[in-house]
């Protein structure tokens, strides 16, 4: 869960981001946000399972 939530505020942070410099990312900030913690949460378990911490 720690690793969704840690992708979920990168990309909180960088939707900010492009919002502030102006650039158009076609896509809403919640889905772009969900993206971000699902890859976190995916990412988390594969880091899990080969035994890293």
């Amino acid at each position: 869960m720690g690793f969704a939530l840690v992708g979920a505020v990168a990309a909180l942070i960088g939707y900010v981001l492009s919002l502030l410099v102006g650039w158009d990312l076609g896509a809403p900030g919640w889905l772009i946000v969900a993206s971000g913690a699902v890859g976190g949460f995916i990412g988390g378990t594969i880091r899990k399972k080969r035994g890293k911490k």
